[in-house]
């Protein structure tokens, strides 16, 4: 998972200019949902097809994450990539087990709202549906009462900056925690690799090609190093490989967190300052 400044923009953009078609009918519609008399009239309008206008910014959402998954950084091995409402829309799950005749009603009036939406592979939208915990004495979000931004989730988030970096990599593709995870952090971890299918087999099994890839260039580098002196032809050849490595962690990369965890985490001081990106 990798930062995603979602929020730093000023929303949708077609052809280099704001997205007001766009904006004009989700303004229109969240008019409509929270005009509506009952929930049976939000359900109505959030059931209607042509109202799902989500579809129409996939492309400008997929542009911020080179259009990546933005949970789990791939392209094409975590199936294709939906629009995810990240609070449900229509009801909310908040813990495993849960009879859906007790589930929550859903953050309707985020339904049009862009900070919203998140790009994921629908492997993990499937898995996640509706769940969306909170933390314990979390408060919890109403429309005109208490705002979303005081919620405290367990999913992690990869448009707020602090979530991203709780999530790490180990060499058989595995998400886990960071190193010094407190137990909140393990549990907002743990729960987001379950209910986000960030465990999906092929998606570990990527990754764990990712890091091997890196543990082979970073081997080939030390090999060169300790074969003789270093010349000129020496140092150029090293050099390439280091491009490969730095290649590995841009942004535009898949799996870019995984490969630079397995420098971080190689022991080797140039290959850690590879991992920050420089």
């Amino acid at each position: 998972m990798r930062y995603i400044p979602l929020l730093e923009t000023t929303g949708p953009v077609k052809n280099g200019l704001p997205d007001q078609v766009w904006l004009t009918s989700a303004a229109t519609l969240t008019a409509a949902l929270t005009a509506a008399p009952d929930k049976a009239t939000r359900d109505l309008i959030l059931d209607t097809k042509a109202n799902e206008i989500w579809g129409q910014i996939k492309d400008w959402l997929l542009s911020l994450s080179h259009n990546k998954c933005w949970f789990s950084e791939a392209e094409d091995v975590f199936s294709y990539r939906d629009v995810e409402h990240f609070r449900p829309k229509n009801a909310c799950k908040r813990k495993v087990g849960q009879k859906k005749i007790t589930y929550e009603d859903g953050y309707w009036w985020l339904t049009y709202d862009w900070k919203n939406y998140r790009i994921c592979g629908n492997v993990g939208n499937g898995k996640k549906g509706v769940m969306f915990p909170l933390l314990p004495n979390s408060p919890v979000a109403k429309f005109g009462g208490i705002s979303y931004l005081n919620e405290c989730p367990v999913l992690l988030d990869p448009a707020n900056a602090a979530d991203p970096p709780l999530l790490d990599f180990i060499d058989n593709g595995k998400a886990v925690p960071h190193h010094d995870a407190d137990a909140t952090d393990m549990l907002r971890v743990t729960a987001t690799v379950t209910h986000l299918r960030l465990d999906f087999e092929k998606l570990e099994e990527a990754r764990a090609k990712v890091w091997a890839k890196c543990r082979l260039l970073i081997e080939e580098c030390r090999d060169i190093a300790l074969a003789g002196p270093i010349g000129p032809a020496e140092k150029i050849r090293i050099e390439e490989k280091r491009n490969q490595l730095r290649a590995m962690v841009r942004p535009a990369a898949p799996f870019s967190m995984t490969a630079a965890a397995c420098l971080r985490k190689s022991g080797v001081s140039w290959a850690a300052t590879i991992a920050t990106g420089a």
